[in-house]
């Protein structure tokens, strides 16, 4: 019985224990940057002006289908 009594705090010391280990940078740092990297891909300025140029023609002829209607 008296076991059972400092089980409840033998759990949450595990858990806190568990936590610092399994989040060091060390063991992620890497894999976090390389994934950010994949899908985050630095700013291509070639793209970026084709990314441009469409909303620049989408507005246009959203304006002028405004323009017809009224």
């Amino acid at each position: 019985m008296v076991a059972y009594k400092y089980y409840p705090s033998t759990i949450c010391t595990l858990n806190i224990a568990m936590f610092h280990y399994f989040n060091q940078p060390e063991l992620f740092e890497e894999w976090v940057i390389k994934t950010k990297r994949e899908l985050f891909p630095p700013d291509d300025p070639e793209k970026r002006k084709a990314f441009e140029e469409s909303f620049r023609i989408s507005r246009e002829k959203h304006a002028d289908f405004e323009e017809k209607l009224g």
